[in-house]
């Protein structure tokens, strides 16, 4: 049964890419009821893509974050890794930063996060045993 929830996951990941989503994500939400530590699994896995397109230093995030443990941690790792946020939309340089966490089905989640107009990732994770898996590869598409 986790293998045919798995693949069809997958399945909705990889169409989510063919789809036109512009203007996909206004405001980052969180509709998760998530414990820290699976807060932190997301975040780091963020900012981890992130900092695979974007180089910490020399990139500014517009990043408003929903007050949510997620959120918190999102920005909270950003700027452990070296990147500038700003909360306010003054900064026309920097890149709007948002993501949707939400339950998809019983024990599985999906994330998608917007980086500008151009950036779309998504990845879905499988709570297992009180543990957050990563359901293969974010998914990348540039270009909306």
């Amino acid at each position: 049964m986790k293998i045919i929830y798995t693949c069809f996951i997958l399945c909705l990941l990889l169409l989510s890419g063919c789809k036109s989503t512009s203007g996909f994500l206004l405001n980052s939400f969180d509709k998760l009821e998530t414990n820290v530590s699976h807060s932190q699994v997301i975040a780091k896995d963020i900012v981890k893509i992130i900092s695979n397109k974007y180089g910490p230093g020399k990139t500014t995030f517009l990043y408003i974050p929903p007050d949510t443990a997620l959120g918190l941690e999102i920005e909270s790792l950003l700027r452990k890794k070296g990147y500038a946020v700003t909360n306010s939309d003054t900064d026309t340089q920097a890149n709007k930063l948002v993501y949707a966490a939400e339950k998809l089905f019983e024990n599985y989640i999906v994330v998608r996060v917007q980086v500008g107009e151009y950036q779309l990732f998504n990845r879905a994770y499988r709570k297992e045993n009180d543990k957050l898996i990563p359901v293969g590869n974010f998914s990348v598409k540039a270009g909306l």
